[in-house]
Parts: C-alpha cells; structure tokens; sequence
C-alpha cells in the first residue's frame, strides 16, 4: 500500500459478548496488548490479548479479571514500571480511583491488587493520565461540578500509590469538558477542552519533577469560539501541533496552531480543515508516517470510519483526505486506536449493541528501522 492508504479490515474479535464501553488498549510487550474496559454490569475489567505483527487477533483472551465489581466508567491504563501498571477510573455517585496491578509480559494477570487509593473524592469523568518524571503520575478529568482539573499522584516503581494526591488545581471554574492532555517540553504540558459557553480552549500548564502545579496558566488560546467537544490532539513536528473535535453542527474539525517548548501558544491557528460535515463524534488522531497522520472516528449514523489526512511540518493541512474507509456499520461511540507493527494498527470499541469489538487494520506505512510509534488513546 501506499503510505496513507488503507486497506480491509484485517482480522476481528468479540473481546466482550455482553459489554465493552470506554475501552483503552496499550501495548504490554512483544505481541500482548490490554484493554481496559467498562463490562456487563459496568464492571472494570482488565483483559490481555495477543496481536501478531500481520495483525492476526488470538482466537481467545490470554488472561480477563473483573477487579473492580462496580458502575465504573472511563478507565484509563498507564504504565508504572516493570510488570506494574495503573488504572485511573471514575466510579458512578463516587470518588476518583486508582488501582494498581500487575500484568507479566506473557499476558498474565495477578488476580489481586497492589494497591488502591483515591485521586479525587467527588465523582469524575473524562479521565486522562500520563507518566510526569520518575515515580509522578499526573491525570486530568472532570470533577463532579464540570470543573476541569488536573491532579498529581507518586506511585512507586513496586505499585504502592504512596501519596495519591501531591498537587491538585482547577484551570476551569465553568462548566467544562472533554479534557485532553499532552506533554510539550521539560515541565510544560498543553491541556484541551470545551466550555460551556461554547468555546474550545487550549492552555499550557507547569507540572515540576515533584509533581508541584503552578497555578498559574502560561498561556491560553480559544481555538473554536462556536461549538467543541470530543478532543484529540498529536505533536506533528517542532512547535506545531494540530487538534481534531466535534465542531459547530457535529463538524469533524481539525486543526493546527504553534506551542513553543516553554508554553506561549501562537495567537492564530495556523489552518483549519472540516473532514466530516454532520453527525461526529469521539476520534483519536495518531501519526502514521511522513506527514501523514490517521483519524479513528465515529461518522453519520455512528458508524465507525478512518481517514487519513497529510499535515506538513509547517502545520499546512491539504485541501483533501487521502484515503477513507469505513471498518464498522454498527453504532459506535469510544475509540481506542494504536499502531501495532510496519502497516498494522489495532481499534477496540463498543459496537451498537455495546459488544466489545477489536479489529486489525492495514494502513500503508513507512516506518523507519527501529522505531516505534507513540499511541493515543480516544474516550467519548
């Protein structure tokens, strides 16, 4: 294939027959990927499977454990260290958990918890995690009052959450939603949402080596002032970074603008461009290749679809998608999409029966010898 182009659907799996909502997939080791995932009767539950370098999907799970048996939503997994890893999660009428697990590289899973502590003591949503420095650990939600904010926890290399909050602030007293965050440089990071007056707000914030945040915000831009929701954004090169979101009328929107590395965030964007007029949703945005970059969304009627579009170093998006294809005809709504190897890339979703679906894809990369791909993740 060409790079950009995407082919058939190349294998499927039912990883849940009854329930597989808000599910996150993360590469374990070697050919063992876990999903983590809300199940029948909103349980968490942890599951790992095999994924072979053509794309070839085990016909079973390697390991499955319901470790959490209650109304949870929006589990996000995060590599610790070693065979450690954690589960930031929002628990229906509760607080804001972490757990703390182990997975072996064989897909194994101890059917008992390290440690369990709590991030936030309201009830949470739209959850989002990433490693600070060292053993800091920082995740960014939705508080029950739409409040956006951003909490920083020290989970040992071992699994123990030995202060599960260091640092905790709010960057938006309205009602907001739809966080997303990435890291920029040293200790700045760019966080994404909508607010309830309608705008999409970008700000860069500092988070120190100890896991310190300064409330004071570096710099802010409003990158849509009519509509904004379901957030996903990617580093395409140097100071640009581009944002893909449900726009005014349900627009698939994306767009591009400039962070440098100590926060200022460029007063335009550089461009802009609409590849889904009408009903979007939730959508991942990950880099393939070169300046090509793949979009997992779902499109009219929910329907589960992928485009590929080309952005160029300078943040020039081109007037066309390169290639689009539909790999799912039932109602979706939560996307978690990432690369496997050379041309292969993996999606789990829920289909419109709330099954949990895993499919391989092809889509025509050019990866340089020994690299891989950084991976993101979409929650609706």
């Amino acid at each position: 294939m060409a790079e950009g182009d995407i082919g058939a659907v190349i294998d499927s799996f039912e990883f849940n027959p009854d329930r597989g909502y808000d599910p996150h997939i993360l590469h374990i080791s070697g050919d063992v990927y876990a999903i983590v995932y809300s199940g029948p009767a909103s349980h968490c539950i942890v599951a790992t499977y095999s994924i072979s370098g053509d794309g070839d999907i085990g016909a079973s799970s390697i390991d499955h454990w319901d470790f959490y048996p209650a109304l949870c939503g929006y589990p996000f997994l995060v590599h610790v260290s070693g065979d450690v890893f954690a589960v930031f999660l929002a628990v229906a009428n509760e607080k804001g958990h972490i757990f703390t697990l182990t997975i072996a590289t064989d897909g194994t899973i101890t059917k008992s918890l390290i440690d369990h502590d709590y991030f936030d003591g309201s009830t949470v949503g739209y959850i989002r995690a990433l490693h600070v420095s060292s053993n800091i650990f920082a995740v960014v939600y939705v508080n029950w009052h739409s409040e956006i904010y951003v909490t920083t926890c020290k989970i040992s290399v071992l699994g123990y959450i030995t202060t599960p909050i260091i640092d905790s602030v709010s960057f938006e007293p309205v009602s907001s939603y739809y966080p997303f965050i990435i890291h920029i440089s040293g200790n700045v990071y760019l966080i994404a949402y909508a607010c309830d007056v309608g705008h999409g707000k970008a700000r860069t914030i500092t988070i120190d080596a100890s896991g310190d945040i300064n409330p004071v915000v570096v710099d802010t831009l409003n990158f849509d002032s009519a509509g904004c929701s379901y957030i996903t954004m990617v580093h395409v090169s140097g100071e640009i970074y581009a944002i893909a979101y449900a726009g005014a009328s349900g627009n698939g929107t994306l767009k591009t603008f400039s962070v440098t590395d100590a926060g200022d965030i460029g007063a335009a964007i550089i461009d802009s461009f609409v590849y889904l007029s009408g009903s979007y949703g939730t959508a991942v945005i990950i880099h393939v290749s070169g300046d090509v970059y793949a979009i997992c969304y779902y499109g009219v009627y929910q329907n589960g679809w992928l485009q590929t579009i080309s952005i160029s170093d300078a943040g020039d998006i081109a007037a066309a998608a390169i290639d689009t294809f539909q790999f799912s005809t039932s109602y979706n709504i939560t996307y978690s999409f990432l690369h496997v190897s050379g041309d292969v890339y993996a999606v789990a979703y829920p289909d419109g029966d709330a099954d949990g679906q895993l499919k391989t894809i092809g889509i025509g990369t050019v990866v340089p010898a020994g690299t891989q791909h950084e991976l993101l993740m979409g929650i609706g």
